[in-house]
């Protein structure tokens, strides 16, 4: 029976469906269901052997600020006219950060940044009146753990391999610096001894998807957080800068980046010296 289907799936489909794909993801309906029926435990026993007729695919994402696109899928059998199963995707795509990118410096925005300061001098005011609530709680930094440098090393091999030449003086001088943790432990910690500043609780990950806005009938942002959320890379430090959020274009951003990695070493041979690789 399955040989009518020319394919080794568990499930039954519509020839035609297999190979139609979920928008520009690349990712087809043959591939959604082989996954679920793998994955899912619970998939199969939904169809119970039904033949799958539709699959829709309905963007979710649009105007909501996310970094990726999140697809709600619908699966239908018999021809039905609602979904036996429903599944959501998140896939990161290069067209959700260009579409970030456009027009993102605005005075509404500049006043949404100056709001998110306030918010966060209240915050740090709070954790200086009550340390012991979180004093020697979060002694952990995540991005000095063996795992981060584990990861450093790909990530390093994929910018060159995707622009080749173009960082290699940069990463042969910057070499100490992603792999000495000591270095990154005085940036995040131990600097605010030196710079006589309380260290404080840092959320260690602040960035625009972990800031949650309210918003108006008309979806309008009139100023309000009303949470930072995902503390798991929190720990006690240096107080966070505003991390740089990248303009659309890639090629500016390559400029930048070698621009920018030249200046830090010009600037460290003169006064950390010893925090390059020598004879890079």
């Amino acid at each position: 029976m399955w040989r009518k289907y020319k394919i080794n799936m568990p499930v039954k489909c519509l020839p035609n469906l297999l190979n139609d794909q979920v928008s520009t993801t690349g990712l087809t309906h043959e591939w959604i269901l082989t996954t679920l029926s793998k994955h899912d435990l619970t998939f199969d026993q939904t169809l119970s052997g039904n033949e799958v007729t539709s699959i829709t695919a309905h963007d979710i994402s649009v105007n909501q600020g996310y970094a990726s696109k999140i697809y709600k899928i619908c699966i239908f059998v018999n021809d039905q006219k609602d979904p036996v199963y429903k599944v959501v995707m998140k896939i990161p795509t290069m067209d959700c950060i260009s579409e970030l990118m456009d027009n993102m410096y605005t005075e509404e925005q500049k006043a949404q940044i100056k709001k998110i300061i306030k918010y966060l001098a209240a915050f740090h005011a709070f954790l200086l009146a009550n340390e012991d609530k979180w004093k020697n709680l979060f002694t952990e930094i995540g991005f000095i753990d063996d795992e981060f440098k584990d990861m450093v090393k790909p990530t390093i091999d994929g910018v060159k391999k995707c622009c080749p030449g173009m960082f290699d003086e940069v990463f042969k001088r910057s070499d100490k610096l992603f792999n000495e943790t000591a270095i990154a432990d005085y940036t995040y910690r131990e600097c605010c001894k030196d710079l006589g500043l309380p260290s404080l609780l840092q959320l260690g990950d602040l960035w625009t998807n972990n800031i949650l806005w309210e918003k108006e009938k008309d979806g309008s942002i009139p100023g309000k957080i009303l949470a930072f959320i995902d503390f798991q890379m929190a720990f006690e430090g240096m107080n966070e800068e505003e991390k740089v959020i990248h303009e659309a274009k890639v090629e500016k951003l390559k400029l930048r980046a070698r621009l920018g990695l030249e200046d830090s070493i010009k600037v460290l041979k003169r006064i950390q010296p010893d925090w390059l690789t020598d004879g890079a």
